[in-house]
């Protein structure tokens, strides 16, 4: 909590409940667009591993073929954050869209440099995302686990996991 509290006002960007939630959110330090998507970024590295040391988390990305270049490049800074921290990052995507996102396209070449990033083919098959998922919790999934909602054709792409 110390820590939305300190950078409330970059991460009421993303959240901006946050505002309503926090009186007196200090303002932010940006003083131009490139400040301002730094201070960004690591507010939300510095939340991510303040929560990870009390439990692993997972964030996912969806849909990536429809993000903005904003979200792409927290994708990758987030690829490239401190490796000690508990973080899975997950990012999907259509690969039958990627023609029409150039900027996805340029993200996935960036982010096949990183060490620790990881590109899994899930072709369609509710069983083989069902395999996928029981192979990374490492038991089988109960009827609620195996229910989740998914979309036959996204493709993850694991980034950064300790």
């Amino acid at each position: 909590m110390s820590h939305v509290a300190a950078h409330g006002s970059e991460l009421s960007r993303l959240v901006p409940a946050l505002a309503s939630r926090i009186p007196d959110l200090p303002a932010s330090k940006a003083t131009d667009t490139d400040t301002e998507r730094f201070l960004l970024f690591a507010a939300v590295v510095g939340l991510l591993g303040a929560a990870s040391q009390h439990q692993p988390v997972v964030v996912v990305f969806d849909d990536l073929q429809w993000a903005d270049k904003g979200s792409l490049l927290l994708l990758a800074h987030l690829a490239s954050a401190d490796p000690a921290m508990r973080v899975l990052v997950l990012g999907t995507y259509r690969d039958s869209e990627l023609a029409n996102a150039s900027a996805l396209v340029e993200a996935l070449a960036a982010l096949r440099r990183h060490e620790g990033v990881s590109r899994i083919d899930c072709r369609p098959g509710r069983h083989r995302v069902v395999a996928l998922m029981e192979a990374g919790a490492g038991h089988r999934l109960d009827a609620a686990g195996s229910g989740l909602p998914m979309r036959s054709r996204a493709r993850p792409t694991a980034t950064r996991s300790s």
